[in-house]
C-alpha cells in the first residue's frame, strides 16, 4: 500500500474511534428518553438522558473504543478493496462489531457462573447503538474511501 492508502486506511479508523463512541452515546441517550417516556411518562424522562449526556462523554470512549475499531477496520477493509462504502454496508459492520463484541463480553464477565441474558430493550439499544454509529461514521469517511 502506498503512503496515501495507508493514512486514508488509518484516517477512517480514527474517526471510528475519536466520533463513534460519541454517536453511540447520543444514541442512547435518545433511545433512553423514548423508553423511560413511554414506560413513566413525558414528564420524568428528561432526567436520564440529561445524565446521561453530562457523564456519559467521559466514559463514552472506554466502552465504544473497541466496538469503534471493529466497525471501523471492516469499513476500512472494504474501502481498500471496492473503493467507496455503501452506507449498509457500515451497518452491517456495526452489527458484526455489536454481535462480536456482545457476545465476548456476555460471556467474558460470566466467567465462574451461568451467563445473564439481557432482556430485548437492552438487546435493541446495544444493537441500534452500534449500528447507528456505524452508518454515521461511514458517511463521515466518505472523503478516504477511495
Amino acid at each position: 500500500m502506498s503512503g496515501r492508502r495507508i493514512a486514508d486506511f488509518a484516517l477512517i479508523i480514527l474517526v471510528f474511534v475519536a466520533a463513534g463512541p460519541l454517536i453511540g452515546l447520543g444514541v442512547v441517550a435518545l433511545l433512553s428518553y423514548v423508553g423511560v417516556a413511554i414506560s413513566h411518562g413525558v414528564a420524568d424522562a428528561w432526567s436520564v438522558p440529561a445524565f446521561m449526556l453530562l457523564y456519559g462523554w467521559l466514559f463514552a470512549h472506554l466502552m465504544g473504543a473497541v466496538p469503534a475499531l471493529v466497525a471501523g477496520a471492516i469499513v476500512a477493509v472494504y474501502a481498500r478493496w471496492r473503493g467507496r462504502v455503501p452506507l449498509f454496508v457500515g451497518a452491517i459492520a456495526g452489527l458484526v462489531s455489536a454481535v462480536c463484541l456482545g457476545v465476548v463480553s456476555h460471556y467474558g464477565i460470566s466467567i465462574g457462573r451461568a451467563p445473564e441474558t439481557p432482556d430485548g430493550s437492552v438487546i435493541a439499544i446495544w444493537l441500534a447503538t452500534h449500528v447507528v454509529a456505524a452508518i454515521a461514521c461511514t458517511h463521515l469517511t466518505r472523503r478516504w474511501q477511495q
